[in-house]
Order: structure tokens, then sequence, then C-alpha cells
């Protein structure tokens, strides 16, 4: 009797730590459960022959469990890592704990911001509730992204804290380069603001209905929306002059608007038409108070798959067509050129039976290993 055992492979391992990992946040599964699932999973990490395809798509999970803030327990990540490095050596693990390092300076900043926020604000009367955090990441372990509006312009309010939290992060870099033996610790970082990674929960009443609702939308969605609090219709070209988004951005914008019915569109609405006006709908209804609008959740058209018998129809006319220009064709021929003009996805079954269809119905005759053209 001969047994033959397969090594793990590196893509499953790494969606083995992805969802054990997920599982704290998800399912509120018991940290000692998730972390002897760890252990198991660092056993395994030793057999992996493809290392590199390991680490790069552990690391790749880890930083969008920390951008996603899908990551609540920074304890159960780095226990994680220090198992993997026990299995694997510290090279395995340098960039990723460089990360966590990175968001649990992320956090210091944040508390320390919202303590100053919130005694700055104190008598202060604002038309809506914000909330902004930095998450720090360097540069380099993200992707390139070319964004498609850089210049968005946010709500005055959080523009400006968005200025103030960049000089917090600076003063507090420079003053880890003074301490001794610091410069090793400052990150020396240039901060940028990925704008189309924020989201918003705006709080809105619509007279007609009566109801509060929260509508829970990208950060560009929210901004075209907040234009309507003392405005009833704007055009296109005011809209994006205001926001200073992209036509793509904008698009997209409306078309969760439109979808979700709260805006109103004008017939044949195009985003390049600058002066079409869209208006506010007073007569907004959902059954539900918290309504969700991100770009999934428009409406795509469905294409009913056509039947076999449809198909046939399709196939008997094109192969007409195509025998009516040639006269005739050899038998392979014929077929190849219906595979490739069909735009129905057609297979050799299909076009078989319409074949036999046609020569039944005298339509067109074979001979040997050609057809011959005869209605």
């Amino acid at each position: 009797m001969e047994a033959h055992f397969g090594l793990p492979s590196a893509h499953l391992l790494s969606t083995f730590f992805q969802k054990t990992l997920q599982s704290v946040f998800e399912d509120d599964t018991e940290y000692n459960d998730v972390a002897k699932r760890v252990s198991l999973g660092s056993m395994a990490a030793k057999f992996v022959t493809d290392v590199d395809h390991l680490r790069n798509e552990y690391f790749q999970n880890l930083l969008a469990r920390l951008l996603e803030r899908r990551c609540p327990d920074s304890d159960i990540e780095w226990f994680a890592l220090d198992q993997l490095q026990m299995a694997l050596g510290k090279p395995f693990t340098v960039d990723m704990s460089r990360l966590l390092e990175d968001i649990s300076q992320s956090r210091d900043l944040n508390r320390f911001f919202k303590e100053y926020r919130s005694k700055r604000d104190k008598n202060k009367a604002q038309s809506y509730d914000y909330e902004l955090e930095m998450i720090v990441v360097s540069a380099q372990y993200l992707k390139p992204k070319a964004s498609s509006s850089p210049l968005a312009l946010l709500p005055p309010l959080v523009e400006e804290d968005m200025v103030f939290y960049g000089k917090a992060f600076l003063a507090k870099d420079e003053k880890r380069r003074s301490e001794p033996k610091g410069a090793n610790k400052s990150l020396g970082k240039k901060i940028t603001w990925d704008r189309s990674m924020a989201t918003a929960d705006v709080k809105a009443n619509f007279s007609r209905d009566g109801r509060s609702y929260v509508l829970k939308c990208p950060a560009f969605t929210a901004m075209v929306l907040l234009l309507f609090q003392n405005e009833n219709k704007l055009s296109i070209g005011c809209i994006q002059r205001q926001t200073k988004l992209s036509a793509t951005d904008l698009n997209s914008a409306l078309r969760q608007l439109f979808f979700a019915n709260i805006l109103r569109e004008e017939e044949n609405r195009d985003v390049e038409n600058t002066c079409c006006e869209v208006s506010l709908n007073f007569d907004f209804k959902s059954p539900s108070k918290v309504v969700h609008l991100d770009e999934s959740r428009v409406a795509k058209p469905v294409l009913k798959p056509a039947s076999d018998a449809e198909k046939q129809i399709y196939t008997e006319a094109l192969l007409m067509r195509i025998l009516k220009r040639s006269e005739s064709l050899n038998c392979d021929a014929y077929i190849d050129q219906a595979l490739k003009a069909s735009r129905m996805d057609i297979d050799l079954d299909i076009i078989s039976k319409s074949l036999r269809t046609l020569v039944e119905r005298g339509y067109i005759e074979r001979r040997g290993s050609s057809y011959h053209y005869l209605a």
C-alpha cells in the first residue's frame, strides 16, 4: 500500500490565515481558538515550497485587514507573526512587523487628535459631525494608485483637520528623531491622503416623508449630497466646480444617488453636459432607516441566457448567410467561420443540429466533405 501526501499550497495557507484572523472580527471567535489554528497553520508553513508567494499574499492580506479596520485585536496579529517567525525565520516577518508598528502609531495619533478636537470644538456649533482617522502606512507597502480626483474638496472642517493631522504627525515624527538612538525609530514619511478611500454616514431628513435616514456612502457621493443642504436643484457643472471631482468619479456618485432615487435625473443625462440639472427627490422613501449607497449596488442589466431553441434559430440564419456568400464551403471551414462570426455562445452540437435541419428543409445540400447553397 502506497500513500501520497501533497505539500501545503502557499495560496491555500495564506487564505487559511486570512479567514482565521478575520474570524476575530467577523464571528467573535475566542482568542484561544484562533491562537490554536494560527499555531497549526504556522507548523504547516514549514513545509511550503514557495515561501515568497506565502509572504507576499500574507502581507497583502494583513495590509487589507488593517486598511479596512478588520483587525481590531493587534495582539492576535503579533502572535501570528511570532509563530511564523519561529517557523520561517525573522526575514519572513520583518516588513509585516513594521506595518503593525505603523498602525500602532496611527492609533496613538488618532487618540491624541480626537482629544484635541473635542477641546477645540467644545463650544463650537457645527452643521455636521464627522470622524477623521489617519492610517500610517509606508508608501513602499502600497501599490501605486493614480487618483482620478486628487483635488477633490472634502467639507472645509475635514480639510482643515487633515492639514492639522499632517502637522501633528510630522511633529511627533521629529520628536522621535531627537530621542537617543531615535533615528531608526523615526518613520520619516510624507503624508498623502487618498480621498477615494474615505466613507461617510450622512444623516438626512426628507421633508415630505418626515423620517430620518442614515445614508452610508463613499466620501465622493457624500460630497455631492451635501451640496443639496440648501439647494433643491444644481447643474452638473456647478457640482463639478464645487467638488473638484473628475467626470468619472462624479458620474459614479450621481449613478449611486439616482439608483437610490435620492436625486432625480433629467432625461438623456450626460455627465459631460455641464448645463444638465439634477434635483433632490423630496418624495424619497425607504423601508430601512439605514441606506447603503455604493457602486456594487447600482443595478446592472441582467441578460437572460438564450435557450437552445433560440440559439438554433440564430445559428441556422447565420449558417445560411455564410453559405449564401460563398455558395459552397468545406465542412471544417464552414464550421470555423460560424464559430468566429457568432455573437452567441454556440457549440458544435448546436451547429450540427442546425446543419441537419437546413439539409432536411432543402435550403443547403451536403456533397462529400462540403456544403452547397440551394435556396
